[in-house]
């Protein structure tokens, strides 16, 4: 996969999760057009990059959304939840599109009838909520079928009405159309093309000229405007007015897959033989047209070829080129060298000579005098002339002008009156000036009188023969500089302010920092060495000395990479709104989600195994705490429930809480429920407190749902959510009034990298205890341990809290060891909301270490969670007191 698909699959990502945002802000807010501006403008940037890759059922869905995005923000229809629904589902398209691009790791995405059909369909869905487009839509395309009548080609200038006639292919010089005539009678496909990009598509990643210059060489190719260019000081350089006329030879259906992202701004015609041999020119007079037709239908009718031939090559001679008699024998010669057995087509081009001869009709023929060229194209090029600038590309617009005039005056058949123009545009090249080519228009040619104000045209290029390179539209002041216009504000570069960095990276950092922190921890005990078993106390003193320099450099590297580690919540967060509205939606509910605390920020790692815990807990909000709005309106309380998900920072931990406002939980209910599961017996259902018979939520296949459903009911979400918040070092609190609400607190460790240890001893063995569960150390007199029903307690400032045995839970046969005043080593540690004492030898220093899990036949033993390796070289293990107990 390469460098510029992984930014777009990321750019991408963060889209659809600002999209998504954004349609929830609108529901609320409906009528923020800056909203709905930026909404667009994602949508819109969106859909212009997919179009860099050849991913089409992504663009095709993002144009319809664009699409239905621009009629909303036109306000020719509402916003809405019917709008917001299919919006978000094209949004998830598009997300699933970007999975299986990355899946793919080749970055293609093969052929897929099944996605091609969901995304038609999806498109579809999109375009049919737009109900106001009609005056939007461009006219429809005539269909391509061979004509009887022709019609003269005519220069193409911008409101020329010669690009509504019905056949196209009268445009088409006579020479390409034979040219393609010629390919097609040999078997390849040729296809007439009209191309007229969107306005506004270079601001969509379109590139009009590359898809032009992308297909195989023309047989001819026009670039024309749709309208009058405006003046240049009110030119926007960034506003498309061109129009490409096309002969292809090419097949219709690879043209079609070619404009695949664009399929309502071209028009294909399949070209057939027939359609082309259309013959253009003048009438003709004083020509033996009569006697010919004669001897040509007497060798038609007998299959005489060579006769027709001879006979047409005579008439040919007699001839003008530019005559329409001229161009119908130039096509009855061609095919007769190409399909002698066309019949049909040889004697509809003599019937083509008869009704231009006007023989067989009841009038004479109409003879007329050469027609005069269009004055509105010499009157414009008279102006273009006069213009008295002389821009960088004025030997275009000089090249642009003869062009115009050549082609004019040979449409009127007028060619001889064109003695002397390229000596003057010659001439006017060589000088950098108008003149010369201005003065031979004033001398040659009379145009006809125009009205007072003439509409403003530029010509428009034609393509019978290589047309000039556009150049850079401008003007200039009146000082002679150069004035630019439709200049951009991304055109100033600027240098980005961040950058992305992979996964991959910053983790190896953090191994190496782990390792530098265990290499650190090894010179305390170098120094010891030094001074205890060499007896260099100087050394020792040094070694102390570089332990403090390099102590304090590593804390700081391990911060800093920390602090790059570090998400904000939000990352999280930025799901659930979604979530909320589509789960409330179909459980009928009115449901009012409030964000807080979304800057606040943790480990990658913490926040990332947040997402599923966090996910069950609002499920059940929506499922079990809050009531339906006929449920609240009986109790008193607003028809739309609340839910609070708030996060702050205590202290070196993460707390996360979740609340409504719901209808809470019983624990009479609870009790009884755990009791119906068996989760309990008879003389715990007596004793249990309330917040224990809470706490049952959390026990294994508890569920006080009445039936299973897809949100709730299969006694798997709690536990869960207590065994992955567990997981990471983190604790759950349960708090729950009945008729009032519910709230979750989840307390969790800033980082996950590097651990904070205790060292303690017993029976000989080191092992670790992680500091965020240690509450307290201190030492116990021996007088001071009861026993209550064969527990050993004591009573730690005013609080009683149990004890156990180290070597007891290790199962190791040995008594734990007091010191000399016959104290105990007391470690308490926190596990939820409760205390418990474990008694140890000693209790040591603190250290930090990369805490590695147990791996094989180890990983099975759940009273640890890992080891790592200390300072000496040793392996310290490191104990986990809640599954150990």
């Amino acid at each position: 996969m390469n460098p510029l698909l992984d930014q777009f699959i990321s750019e991408s990502r963060d889209a659809i999760q600002s999209i998504g945002e954004r349609l929830m802000q609108l529901e609320n807010t409906p009528d923020d057009h800056e909203l709905m501006d930026e909404l667009f403008r994602l949508v819109h940037t969106l859909k212009g990059n997919s179009g860099l890759f050849d991913f089409p059922e992504m663009t095709r869905v993002l144009h319809g959304a664009e699409d239905l995005m621009d009629t909303v923000r036109d306000g020719r229809i509402g916003y809405s939840q019917s709008l917001a629904d299919p919006l978000l589902e094209a949004m998830d398209f598009v997300s699933a599109l970007l999975d299986e691009i990355l899946a793919g790791g080749d970055g293609n995405l093969p052929a897929d009838a099944e996605r091609t059909a969901a995304a038609v369909a999806l498109t579809d869905s999109l375009r049919r909520l737009i109900t106001a487009r009609a005056e939007q839509d461009e006219p429809e395309t005539t269909a391509a079928e061979p004509l009887t009548a022709s019609t003269p080609a005519t220069h193409a200038r911008p409101d020329d009405p010669a690009d509504d006639v019905t056949d196209p292919t009268t445009r088409i010089p006579e020479a390409a159309r034979m040219d393609a005539y010629r390919r097609m009678v040999q078997g390849q496909s040729c296809s007439w093309l009209s191309y007229r990009p969107e306005e506004e598509c270079f601001f969509k990643g379109e590139d009009p000229f590359y898809q032009i210059t992308q297909l195989p060489d023309p047989l001819w190719r026009r670039v024309s405007a749709r309208e009058p260019w405006p003046a240049p000081d009110a030119l926007d350089a960034y506003r498309c007015l061109l129009h490409f006329e096309c002969v292809i030879p090419m097949d219709p259906r690879e043209l079609t897959e070619h404009f695949r992202y664009i399929p309502d701004q071209v028009e294909i015609i399949p070209l057939q033989p027939a359609m082309l041999a259309i013959p253009t020119g003048e009438t003709h007079d004083g020509l033996p047209v009569a006697e010919y037709l004669e001897t040509a239908k007497s060798h038609l009718e007998s299959g005489n070829h060579d006769g027709l031939a001879r006979a047409s090559r005579l008439l040919l001679e007699l001839s003008s080129p530019e005559l329409k008699v001229a161009s119908a024998l130039r096509w009855l010669l061609l095919v007769l060298g190409t399909q002698p057995d066309d019949t049909r087509l040889q004697q509809k081009l003599l019937d083509d000579i008869r009704r231009g001869a006007g023989i067989g009709d009841d009038t004479a023929p109409v003879l007329e005098d050469t027609a005069a060229p269009d004055a509105d194209i010499i009157s414009t090029q008279a102006e273009i002339l006069a213009l008295e600038d002389t821009p960088p590309w004025l030997p275009g617009r000089l090249r642009a002008v003869a062009a115009s005039l050549r082609a004019a005056f040979t449409q009127a058949g007028q060619q001889a009156r064109l003695e002397g123009m390229d000596e003057a545009l010659r001439a006017a090249l060589e000088q950098k000036a108008s003149s010369p080519l201005a003065r031979w228009l004033a001398d040659h040619v009379t145009p006809a009188p125009v009205g007072v104000d003439p509409a403003p045209a530029a010509p428009s290029t034609v393509a019978t023969e290589p047309a000039p390179t556009p150049a850079t539209p401008g003007a200039t002041t009146g000082n002679g500089e150069a004035r630019k216009f439709g200049r951009r504000l991304e055109d100033n570069y600027a240098s980005p302010s961040a950058i992305k960095v992979d996964q991959a990276k910053i983790d190896r950092l953090m191994n190496l920092i782990g390792e530098m922190i265990v290499a650190k921890n090894a010179l305390p005990y170098l120094a010891a060495r030094a001074e205890t078993v060499f007896g260099v106390r100087e050394l020792s003193r040094e070694i102390k000395g570089q332990y403090g320099t390099l102590n304090r450099i590593a804390d700081e590297m391990q911060d800093a990479i920390m602090q790059v580690r570090l998400l904000p919540v939000s990352f999280v967060f930025q799901r659930f709104p979604r979530l909320v509205r589509d789960t409330a939606h179909k459980l009928g509910k009115e449901v009012r989600l409030v964000l807080e605390g979304e800057s606040t920020e943790a480990d990658k790692n913490v926040i990332e195994s947040l997402a599923d815990p966090l996910v069950h807990i609002i499920r059940n909000s929506l499922d079990h705490g809050l009531e339906t709005p006929e449920e609240r309106r009986a109790a008193g309380k607003p028809m739309a429930g609340r839910l609070t998900i708030s996060a702050r920072s205590e202290s070196d931990r993460v707390v996360i809480e979740i609340a409504d406002d719901g209808r809470g939980i019983d624990p009479a209910a609870i009790r009884r429920k755990a009791y119906e599961k068996g989760i309990i017996d008879e003389q715990a259902l007596e004793r249990l407190t309330d917040q224990e018979a809470l706490n049952l939520v959390f026990a294994p296949g508890f569920s006080t749902a009445a039936q299973v459903s897809d949100l709730s009911g299969r006694g798997v979400g709690m536990d869960v959510v207590r065994t992955a918040v567990a997981r990471v070092n983190g604790s759950i609190d349960l708090k729950s009034r009945p008729g009032e609400g519910t709230r979750l607190r989840l307390s969790l460790p800033l980082s996950m990298a590097v651990t904070n240890v205790m060292i303690i001893v017993s029976a000989g063995q080191r092992f670790g205890v992680s500091m965020d569960a240690v509450a307290e150390t201190v030492r116990v007199a021996r007088t001071d341990i009861q026993c209550i029903k064969h527990q050993m307690t004591t009573v730690l400032r005013g609080r009683v809290v149990p004890l156990v045995a180290l070597n007891d839970l290790l199962a190791l046969d040995e008594a734990q060891v007091p010191n000399d005043d016959g104290e105990m080593a007391v470690v308490v540690v926190r596990i939820e909301n409760d205390f418990l004492g474990i008694i140890v030898d000693d209790c040591r220093e603190t250290v930090d270490i990369i805490l590695k899990p147990l791996a094989g036949f180890l990983g099975n033993l759940r009273g640890y969670a890992g080891s790592a390796l200390l300072g000496d070289g040793s392996v310290l293990l490191v104990l986990n007191p809640r599954e150990l107990l």
